[in-house]
C-alpha cells in the first residue's frame, strides 16, 4: 500500500510540475503583480514624494543656484577680511614685516616689470600665470609668496616684490630681480619655526592673506583657474575658463550635488522609520528608492524646462542633475535586481510547496 501511496504522490507532483511549466507565463505575471502590489506608493509614500520634491526645488532656487559675478572691487569690499592695500615694500629680501604682509597687496598680483622678465603677466593672465591664484597650489606658493614677498610664475620661476613707480609717480609693486624658489622655502620654514611667536603670527597672517585673496577672486567676474591646471598650462586654463570651467562654477556645482545628496539622505532616513514590520527591508527600500529616483527626475526635468524657458541659466542646476542621472542608473539597476530575487524567490516557493499564494 505505502508503494502505491508514495507512487500516487509522485503522479500528482509530475502534474503539478507540468501545470508549472505550462502556465509560466501566468504565474510570472502573478508574481510580477504582487510584487508591484508590494512596492507601490501608499498614502505616505506619495507624502513623501511631494516632500522630497519640494525640498529639491527648494534647493534649486533659493540656495544653490549661480550667484552674479562682481567687479574685482565690488568683490574685495564683500569678503571677509579684505582691507585697503597699498604698495609699500622697503623691507629685506624674503623677510617683510607683519605690517608689510597687512598692508601691502599680495605680491603675486604685481605685473608691473613683467615685460622685463618676458613673463606676460599684463591684464588677468596673471591669475593663469602665477601659482598663488591657484585654488589648491595657492595654499602653498601663495602663503610663501606673501610671507617672503615675491611671485612664482607657473613655470617655478620665482621674483622679488618691491614698490616702484610709474611715471605719474603712484607707488605700484614691480617684479625687481630674479628669487631662489630654495631661500623661499629655507626663509619661510626658518621664520614660522625658529622666529618664535613673531614668526608664526606673520606665517598666520599670510594664510590669512592668501586665504582672503582666493575668495575674493573667486567671486570676481574672472574667477580662478580650476586647480593645478594652470601648472600644466596657463593657456588650457584660460581656454577651459573662457568656456565656463573655472572654480566658481565647480564650487556652485559641487554645492548643488552636495546639497542634493543631503536632502536625498535625509528622505530616505525619515522614510525607512515609517517601514512597516510585515514588510522585508529590501523591498521596503525599493520604496524608498522609487521616491528618491522621482523626486530627483521631476526636480531635474522642471528646472531644465524652466531655464530653458526663462533663459535665466543661472538656475540650472548642474550638480542635482548629475545626482539624478547617478539615481537613474544605480537605483533602476537596484530595483531591477531585487525584483529578479523576488520573482525567483517566489518560483521556488511554488516549486518547494504546493502550499502556495498562487494556486500552482
Amino acid at each position: 500500500m505505502n508503494d502505491f501511496s508514495e507512487l500516487d504522490n509522485v503522479i500528482t507532483e509530475t502534474k503539478r510540475m507540468i501545470n508549472i511549466t505550462h502556465n509560466v507565463k501566468i504565474i510570472q505575471g502573478n508574481i510580477d503583480k504582487r510584487f508591484n502590489d508590494i512596492t507601490s506608493f501608499n498614502k505616505t509614500d506619495w507624502m513623501f514624494l511631494a516632500f522630497a520634491i519640494a525640498l529639491q526645488i527648494s534647493r534649486q532656487y533659493l540656495l544653490t543656484d549661480f550667484k552674479e559675478r562682481l567687479n574685482d572691487k565690488d568683490a574685495a569690499n564683500n569678503t571677509w577680511g579684505h582691507t585697503k592695500e597699498h604698495s609699500n615694500r622697503f623691507h629685506r629680501w624674503y623677510h617683510p614685516s607683519i605690517e608689510d604682509i597687512k598692508n601691502n597687496p599680495v605680491p603675486f598680483d604685481a605685473n608691473y616689470g613683467s615685460p622685463n622678465f618676458s613673463l606676460g603677466l599684463h591684464g588677468t593672465q596673471h591669475r593663469y600665470k602665477t601659482l598663488g591664484h591657484d585654488p589648491l597650489l595657492g595654499w602653498y606658493w601663495g602663503t610663501m609668496n606673501i610671507l617672503t614677498s615675491t611671485l612664482t610664475t607657473w613655470d617655478l620661476q620665482s621674483f622679488h616684490i618691491k614698490t616702484g613707480y610709474i611715471q605719474t609717480g603712484a607707488a605700484r609693486d614691480k617684479i625687481l630681480n630674479r628669487a631662489s624658489n630654495e631661500k623661499i622655502l629655507e626663509y619661510s620654514v626658518n621664520r614660522s619655526l625658529n622666529e618664535g611667536k613673531e614668526g608664526k603670527l606673520a606665517l598666520a597672517t599670510a594664510f590669512l592673506k592668501e586665504f582672503v585673496h582666493l575668495r575674493t577672486d573667486i567671486k570676481s567676474t574672472q574667477s580662478l583657474p580650476l586647480p593645478c591646471i594652470s601648472r600644466l598650462s596657463p593657456n588650457l586654463a584660460k581656454e577651459l575658463s573662457t568656456y565656463g570651467f573655472d572654480i566658481q562654477n565647480l564650487e556652485a556645482v559641487g554645492k548643488q550635488a552636495t546639497l542634493s545628496i543631503l536632502l536625498n539622505w535625509v528622505i530616505a532616513s525619515i522614510h525607512k522609520l515609517c517601514q512597516p514590520q510585515d514588510v522585508k527591508s529590501d523591498l521596503y527600500e525599493v520604496k524608498t528608492r522609487k521616491i528618491l529616483l522621482y523626486s530627483n527626475s521631476i526636480a531635474t526635468s522642471s528646472n531644465i524646462l524652466f531655464s530653458i524657458l526663462t533663459e535665466n541659466y543661472n538656475k540650472l542646476d548642474i550638480g542635482g542633475s548629475l545626482v539624478a542621472i547617478y539615481r537613474i542608473i544605480n537605483d533602476v539597476d537596484f530595483i531591477e535586481r531585487i525584483k529578479r530575487e523576488f520573482i525567483s524567490d517566489e518560483f521556488q516557493i511554488i516549486i518547494d510547496s504546493n502550499k502556495n499564494q498562487y494556486g500552482f
